[in-house]
């Protein structure tokens, strides 16, 4: 789980695919764009949770 926020910290921060792969070699492409989608959905739920409060 902490590679996962450390992966999305770094995306929402700026960096970029590129720039994560060259960082972490061990990763690949496909578990970060999983993480980021994930981070998305958790996000949305987060909200409407908010809203229905």
């Amino acid at each position: 789980m902490r590679g996962m926020r450390v992966t999305v910290g770094l995306l929402e921060f700026g960096d970029n695919l590129a720039k994560i792969l060259s960082a972490y070699p061990y990763l690949e492409e496909e578990y970060i764009k999983q993480a980021f989608s994930y981070a998305t959905w958790r996000a949305e739920e987060i909200d409407i949770s908010a809203r229905a409060s």
